[in-house]
């Protein structure tokens, strides 16, 4: 008689995660062809697999329910539910009054979307423009090195991304700020242009951009002891022109 070992299931389940990640990678190359080009399939693999790690976490078990999780981390960072940007996704995916999961994740879901017409634009103008903003600053603020202050903090992300500092609001935003001051300070690219990048890149990919699976070349900069604090800042530019330039090369999505 045939008896079922647990390492037997064990393989099942890696074939079946095996199965899942093939079928999300096609997916991303579809959907989401600038990732595809960019991040590459190794990298992915690892992305989709904390994608079924955290939808876990909230009971989202099914394939379907996992590939919404994904895309949303796609779309706003990958630990977009602990996000201080997006207080709105942790709350829908542990509303006690929706039962099934799947219900929840597809209520995020539609909110999601609207959010991300807001401060995205429906055809993704605003996001652009954004975009186009922090490209022509970068050898700008680079070379910023004196004390920054929050007023002008807050004056230059609305200048930048008025869109997303009228959605999240004024106490968010001072979270925000507060959190990038602590997190250039670990970092040791504590400099104006340090902050003002880093601040912005929590506005633009995620506030926890720096421990993003999508993003691997940041944490690398960003934990590298061998660089001295001035020359982190400088190769911390020259990489964040490098990607944006990629990232967001429209190609179709």
């Amino acid at each position: 008689m045939l008896k079922i070992r647990p390492t037997h299931i064990e393989a099942f389940e890696q074939a079946a995660l095996k199965h899942f990640e093939d079928k999300m990678l096609e997916h991303i190359k579809t959907y989401f062809s600038n990732h595809w080009r960019v991040i590459g399939e190794l990298q992915l693999r690892k992305v989709i697999q904390y994608s079924v790690k955290q939808a876990n976490q909230y009971d989202l078990t099914t394939q379907r329910e996992v590939c919404l999780y994904l895309n949303l981390m796609l779309l706003l960072g990958s630990d977009f539910d602990t996000d201080i940007q997006l207080p709105w996704a942790k709350e829908v995916l542990k509303e006690k009054t929706i039962i099934d999961p799947s219900v929840r994740i597809e209520q995020l879901y539609d909110v999601a979307m609207d959010h991300l017409d807001q401060v995205a634009g429906v055809k993704g103008e605003y996001f652009d423009r954004v975009i186009v903003k922090v490209r022509s600053k970068l050898s700008e603020w680079m070379l910023l090195i004196e004390p920054v202050f929050e007023p002008d903090l807050v004056s230059l992300l609305n200048w930048l991304y008025p869109q997303k500092i009228q959605l999240i609001g004024k106490d968010i935003l001072h979270q925000l700020i507060k959190q990038s001051i602590t997190s250039t300070q670990v970092y040791g690219i504590a400099t104006q242009g340090g902050m003002i990048l880093y601040v912005s890149l929590m506005l633009i990919l995620g506030s926890r951009f720096d421990k993003d699976p999508k993003y691997p070349w940041f944490a690398t900069i960003l934990n590298n002891a061998s660089l001295t604090n001035e020359l982190k800042v400088k190769v911390f530019y020259t990489e964040v022109r490098n990607q944006l330039d990629k990232l967001f090369e429209r190609g179709g999505e």
